[in-house]
């Protein structure tokens, strides 16, 4: 018996053993494969044109610039490169984009516009043309227009009288820069002076008129890469030079901002008396932009934080239309250290969606203090009832941030769909 029961534990030992060998490589655990991040693909193209304009000083010799509007595909394209080859009678301007794709960036696409000095020096009279990415268009000069006459020139420069904030060694809080004087009322705003490496503001319309300023209609020309402009073939008398900030030309470069040199009001107007032949140089304009430039603060130790300002439309339990569509707009202001760009948005994170996006890109540069209005289109459903839906931002390295003290509270929308 004893014996008997040896040899069954001996074969019961084999069996197992057997059983142990034959299993299948396939029933053992096998470690997760990490999925790779999802990268955004880089793409290097022409840029897509929509219109092209010849704009021609009335200086001599005169400065001819392209002005060129276009697209850029979404919110993370930019403009790559400008390339200008001068043959015999034409330009040939070569504008080249990069173009990143990803979830982030959405599809909705971006107008841009450029401005491109045309190298005209020693040209003859005739007729030129310009070939920007495939679209042509001419421009004629004619023998008055390169021919010097004589007389007195007045000249000057428009430039970006720069006023930054910057980061304390807190950490928590902004200064002024040395390029900022403080106003009576507490602001700052730049100095009015031309200092080292601030840059000239290219493709501003400059108006020259006879007498005492306001006067214009005279001539007209455009300052160039460096911000200069210049009036030549001048008779001695009185004039005045003008930047309007409100014509849409310069608006669309100046934006938000206000003159901080000789400006005295809008149209910006430096009123001059000149002699017979004289060169009178140093007739400059200087605008404070008043959201360039952000404020400089380091991005691995500033915060993200905001506030809810107010809710422009839709406000707590509004009563609408079953299927009504419309459009929740929330005014946000950044309350922290770190400064919104392309990378930040505001993402639903609990409740109904209501057939909304579920990312509303920061589309525009938002520095510490500054605020921006953010917009999510809606759908009311067609079941009658109450629907909440809440939103926090989130930052270009996927991490959400709130509102509140602790940065860590949504805003939302609350609609009743009336029966």
């Amino acid at each position: 018996m004893v014996a008997n029961s040896k040899l069954y534990l001996i074969g019961l030992m084999v069996l197992l053993l057997a059983l142990t060998s034959c299993r299948s490589k396939d029933d053992r655990p096998v470690s997760p494969t990490p999925m790779a991040p999802i990268q955004s693909e880089i793409v290097r193209k022409p840029a897509s044109i929509d219109n092209v304009e010849i704009l021609v000083s009335d200086s001599v010799p005169p400065q001819v610039r392209v002005k060129v509007l276009g697209i850029l595909p979404n919110n993370c394209s930019s403009i790559d490169e400008i390339i200008q080859i001068h043959e015999p009678d034409t330009f040939k301007i070569e504008i080249s984009v990069f173009d990143r794709s990803s979830p982030e960036c959405g599809s909705e696409p971006v107008p841009f516009q450029e401005f491109v000095t045309l190298d005209v020096a020693g040209l003859e009279a005739g007729s030129y043309a310009v070939d920007v990415n495939g679209q042509i268009i001419a421009f004629t000069l004619q023998d008055e227009q390169l021919t010097d006459t004589g007389g007195a020139v007045i000249s000057g420069r428009v430039w970006h009288d720069l006023c930054a904030s910057t980061e304390t060694d807190q950490g928590n809080s902004l200064q002024p820069s040395p390029g900022c004087i403080e106003l009576d009322d507490g602001r700052n705003m730049a100095n009015g002076d031309i200092d080292p490496d601030e840059p000239g503001l290219e493709g501003l319309l400059v108006e020259l008129g006879e007498g005492t300023c306001p006067a214009t209609g005279l001539a007209v020309t455009i300052t160039d890469y460096d911000g200069l402009y210049l009036f030549s073939g001048i008779s001695a008398g009185q004039y005045c030079i003008s930047i309007d900030a409100t014509m849409i030309q310069n608006a669309v470069i100046l934006e938000v901002g206000e003159w901080t040199h000789d400006s005295g009001g809008d149209p910006a107007g430096n009123t001059i008396t000149i002699s017979n032949g004289e060169n009178r140089s140093g007739v400059n304009f200087g605008w404070d932009f008043a959201f360039l430039p952000l404020p400089e603060v380091d991005s691995f130790t500033c915060t993200n934080g905001a506030k809810l300002v107010e809710d422009v439309t839709i406000p707590d339990d509004f009563e609408v239309a079953p299927g009504e569509v419309l459009t929740k707009t929330w005014r946000l202001i950044n309350s922290g250290s770190c400064s919104w760009s392309n990378g930040y948005g505001l993402v639903i994170v609990d409740g109904d969606k209501l057939n909304t996006v579920e990312v509303i890109q920061v589309t525009t540069d938002v520095a510490p203090g500054e605020m921006i209005d953010l917009s999510a289109q809606l759908t009311a459903p067609l079941k009658p009832g109450t629907y909440r839906g809440e939103w926090m931002l989130r930052d270009p390295d996927g991490q959400t941030f709130g509102f509140g003290t602790q940065s860590n509270k949504p805003i939302w929308f609350q609609i009743v769909v009336s029966e």
